[in-house]
């Protein structure tokens, strides 16, 4: 390799995939590719139907498809990284223990990255899932975790900070998405992990050129998840909205474990022009929508509301998280409701779906203020973070 180019290899849990790491993974491997330098991704799993989205390098797969971090997938990471060379392994999601292995190795450096908010990690430690993530393991080792969490959550809580104490202090960077994720962690261990180990890159949005097409539909777009997402909610808000505005419908689109019981809900509220339209990959997904609305309960940088920024879509999101003081500006791009407050949610996105003026206006607003996360500035901005390495 030439100096200053790198072999990077981008480890996560699905590729292709719908999930947002996954968009984000494809967006800065294209960049770093156009830089010259060569990427690979390692996945525990492809997504049906996904699509690489113009990615060129290689797709790997991890042996074992139950558990990025069992002993063989272990193994099978820390060999292809000695064979291929790869001096940059970006671990996103933290979705392997791999930084393990190279502490102290010179020639080859972790990066881990959390794509969430530092406070919900115990949160969402508290919720694992039986059904998806215990039984069909088969692995003691995840039912011995699950009675941990639910039985002593306490005791959890001190588990995942600990563990998040270690992802920092055993890489080489550790990268979070908002300023204010970072002084949370050292909040938390007051000076108790290398601080300018933590940096700072949000994520990238892909540009759109000219908006698309908007109509009067409202866009759920994301996981079918009731731990984070939380999508039944828009459920209940169209009840309250829905009747008075007959020209308009609620399109959900996306996949996830929730989908029927939505399916099931949206029949039992009887509620009207309610579409679950199939999983979709590239900018088509926003076409004849004026709004965008998003239920979670917490986020980390949601690239769909980037996303519908970009393509002059307004969204309509609770307060989820600091991160939204990044991702938008309240009031101008983006209407944030205090969480979770179903009617104030109602009552907003009514006066929206009345008001094409205020509309048009935060559209254009939230075009000009996604700028800012344009591919190439945050390709930018993680390849001086590679030169700030050692390598």
């Amino acid at each position: 390799m030439k100096e200053g180019l790198y072999n990077i290899l981008i480890v996560l849990n699905a590729f292709p995939a719908l999930g947002g790491v996954a968009k984000v993974s494809r967006l800065l491997a294209a960049r770093w590719q156009e830089q010259g330098h060569r990427v690979d991704i390692l996945s525990l799993k492809a997504e049906a139907g996904a699509e690489a989205g113009g990615f060129t390098g290689r797709c790997l797969y991890l042996p074992d498809r139950q558990d990025a971090d069992s002993p063989a997938n272990r193994e099978f990471i820390r060999r292809l990284v000695l064979e291929e060379d790869y001096q940059i392994i970006v671990n996103q999601g933290t979705v392997s223990s791999v930084f393990l292995d190279f502490i102290g190795d010179r020639e080859h450096r972790v990066v881990n990255v959390l794509h969430g908010c530092p406070a919900w990690l115990p949160q969402r430690a508290r919720h694992m899932s039986f059904v998806r993530q215990v039984w069909p393991s088969h692995s003691l080792r995840m039912w011995l975790r699950y009675a941990f969490v639910k039985c002593l959550p306490f005791l959890s809580d001190r588990r995942v900070k600990n563990r998040l104490k270690t992802e920092i202090e055993a890489s080489s960077a550790y990268v979070v998405l908002t300023d204010s994720y970072k002084r949370q962690i050292e909040k938390w261990f007051y000076g108790g992990v290398p601080q300018d180990r933590i940096r700072v890159i949000p994520n990238p949005v892909p540009p759109v050129s000219e908006p698309k097409d908007q109509g009067p539909a409202v866009l759920y777009a994301g996981r079918y998840t009731k731990a984070d997402k939380h999508p039944e909610r828009l459920l209940h808000i169209w009840q309250q909205v829905g009747p008075s505005h007959p020209d308009w419908r609620l399109c959900f689109c996306g996949e996830g474990p929730q989908e029927q019981s939505l399916r099931r809900l949206a029949r039992r509220l009887r509620l009207t022009r309610v579409d679950f339209l199939p999983p979709c990959w590239d900018d088509s997904l926003y076409e004849g929508c004026s709004l965008l609305c998003q239920t979670s309960s917490y986020e980390g940088m949601s690239l769909a509301v980037l996303e519908a920024q970009a393509a002059g879509v307004v969204p309509v999101v609770f307060d989820s998280g600091p991160w939204l003081q990044i991702a938008t500006v309240p009031g101008q791009t983006a209407v944030v409701v205090p969480a979770f407050d179903l009617k104030a949610f109602a009552r907003e996105l009514s006066s929206l779906m009345e008001d094409a003026g205020r509309r048009a206006q935060m559209a254009r607003e939230g075009r000009r203020h996604v700028v800012r996360f344009d591919p190439a500035a945050i390709a930018a901005r993680w390849t001086e973070l590679f030169k700030s390495l050692p390598l």
